[in-house]
């Protein structure tokens, strides 16, 4: 902490003053004003704003100098750095200034964090800016991280960040830019695993079906399917409504979760069962010996949890199907499973379709960058790219110019699946006057429309019917090809078929009625 400093003003009365005072009043004839300049303020307990009269700390200095040498080196790729950036701050506000003035340096940065945390899912708005300069040397850089994420990143998140710099060097100048946007969602693949059960239950199951049930305790008078000491709940549902015959038995393998609902209506976890049979031991089972275990897998609680706050449970249940053909609409609700039991893949339904769960999180992504640079030789450069990239799919484009006497001039780069061209208007791939398609073996080049070729070298090359017409034709009088007629004094072939009625070959002709050869005349 720089130390404070002290300052003294003296006042003198003005003859006015003087005037006004009486005998009797005691008034001193000079003010003494002190007045402290600290380093830091604490507004309150969670806003602080500190300056600092020295140099930043080191780890600013490495990152202010990782984004100079690598605009996208320090761009936050992952979902657990944006965790690790945001759990090491505080609730609140925070701002801190360095200021270094010397006679050949002068270094000022600023720091600025906005943050909000609760339990575990947390937001930030991180803001760093930095000016230095030197008798050789200057530069500016801007860094802002925005950035929110769920229980403990362990859900996914979703964060920007944008990285600008400047610079001037007595060897160079450059400017650059780099900023991505970045979403991310955890798989629920083994969530949605454990909720389907396991295959080897489904398989034995007479229906080739497994329900979850979801209850509410209706603020603790709903207990679960077994009372308080252990025994099995007959009234309870979904137990009590399986009086059919057989009824209990397609159901082993179920699940029964119980939640509560909070103040502000979310649906807490609270415990499962699993509906099982084994020996008869009245009153934990019933007569046959069905009874509901209590589901101690620590996946349980995140599985369940996950369905809860997907609100995949609007009939009160998930159906968890087991059969090589896709249920019908008519049987499947949202939130609903099925595996596949020609290769056990797990698909959820959303509504309308069903959809592959799948077992790696899924990505997306928008990455900008640019840069224009000249150097002491007198070379300039720039280029700008745009990357977008969702779950492994990706398109981009970049543009790339320089006078470089090695190799000069600007380029297009542009990357994707499939590429077409057409007016604002038209979003079809199909109706586009022009498209290129990847996807497919060989490379589809697509012209919806008419193709003119104008004033080209060489076009004299270019083959259209008017250019074969004009080539037999250019000696008068040898052929003459007008409309559906050839006039010419020699035809040479090795076979001529008119529409199957006459066949000529090497060996003579044939004619030819109903597909049958009626005249054959050989070689004479």
């Amino acid at each position: 902490m720089a130390d404070s400093c002290i300052a003294e003003a003296i006042i003198e009365p003005t003859e006015a003053e003087a005037l006004t005072n009486t005998s009797d009043v005691s008034v001193d004839n000079e003010y003494e004003v002190e007045a402290y300049i600290n380093n830091w303020v604490l507004t309150n307990d969670d806003i602080y704003i500190r300056k600092y009269e020295e140099e930043p700390p080191q780890w600013l200095t490495d990152y202010i100098n990782h984004i100079i040498e690598d605009p996208d080196g320090q761009l936050v790729h992952t979902i657990r750095d944006l965790y690790n950036l945001i759990d090491s701050m505080d609730d609140g506000f925070s701002s801190e200034i360095y200021q270094l003035k010397q006679a050949d340096k002068s270094h000022t940065a600023k720091i600025d964090t906005l943050v909000a945390k609760t339990d575990d899912n947390a937001a930030a708005i991180i803001d760093v800016k930095d000016t230095y300069a030197t008798r050789t040397y200057a530069r500016a850089v801007s860094s802002e991280v925005v950035g929110a994420y769920l229980n403990d990143a362990s859900l996914g998140g979703a964060w920007f960040e944008q990285n600008i710099s400047a610079v001037a060097d007595v060897a160079y100048s450059a400017a650059r830019s780099a900023s991505t946007l970045n979403a991310t969602m955890k798989s629920q693949y083994d969530e949605m695993q454990f909720i389907a059960g396991e295959v080897d239950v489904l398989q034995k199951q007479v229906d080739g079906v497994i329900e979850t049930w979801f209850y509410d305790d209706q603020n603790g008078t709903n207990i679960g399917p077994n009372y308080a000491d252990g025994s099995i709940n007959k009234s309870a549902e979904p137990y009590a409504t399986w009086v059919a015959e057989n009824a209990r038995s397609i159901h082993t393998g179920d699940s029964y979760v119980l939640y509560e609902i909070d103040t502000s209506g979310n649906k807490l976890y609270l415990g499962s069962w699993q509906f099982a049979r084994g020996a008869i031991n009245e009153p934990e089972t019933d007569a046959q010996g069905y009874f509901w275990v209590k589901i101690s897998d620590n996946r349980a609680e995140e599985a369940y949890q996950l369905a809860l706050d997907a609100k995949t449970t609007a009939d009160g249940k998930i159906v968890t199907f087991y059969q090589a053909l896709p249920p019908t609409d008519a049987e499947s609700s949202y939130g609903d499973l099925w595996i596949d039991s020609d290769d056990n893949k797990l698909y959820r339904y959303d509504g309308s379709a069903w959809v592959e769960v799948q077992d790696e999180d899924i990505k997306a992504s928008v990455q900008m960058l640019s840069e224009a640079m000249v150097d002491v030789d007198g070379v300039a450069r720039a280029y700008a790219s745009l990357n977008v990239d969702a779950d492994g799919n990706i398109s981009g484009i970049r543009l790339n110019s320089t006078n470089d006497p090695d190799d000069p001039g600007s380029s297009v780069q542009i990357y994707a699946d499939k590429f077409y061209i057409s007016d604002g208007n038209n979003t079809s791939w199909s109706a586009a006057p022009f498209s290129i398609d990847t996807t497919v073996t060989p490379t589809a080049i697509k012209f919806n429309g008419r193709v003119l070729f104008e004033n080209i070298d060489g076009g004299e090359n270019i083959i259209t019917r008017g250019t074969i017409v004009e080539e037999i034709n250019k000696e008068p009088g040898t052929t003459l090809i007008s409309g559906g007629k050839i006039n010419t004094d020699e035809i040479v072939l090795g076979h001529l078929d008119y529409n199957g009625s006459t066949v000529i070959d090497k060996d003579g002709m044939s004619v030819y009625y109903a597909g049958v050869e009626r005249v054959r005349i050989g070689r004479l």
